[in-house]
């Protein structure tokens, strides 16, 4: 899974996505790039728990790729 993000500006940023992200269950090897403004991740959760977990974070879900 990728999901392309919009609003990080630093690591810090990438770290408190990477935190929602494994707060969701069901994902692992997950990976935050800052300055390509993606994270991936190997599982499967609902798209709708992604979104809304890095969204609650305050950055923005451009989209999300299988």
């Amino acid at each position: 899974m990728k999901v392309f993000i919009e609003g990080m500006s630093c690591m810090h940023c990438a770290a408190h996505v990477k935190e929602a992200l494994e707060a969701i269950g069901g994902l692992s090897n997950i990976q935050v790039s800052l300055e390509d403004k993606w994270a991936t991740a190997d599982g499967t959760a609902p798209e709708a728990a992604i979104k809304s977990a890095i969204e609650e974070e305050g950055y923005e879900v451009r989209k999300i790729e299988a």
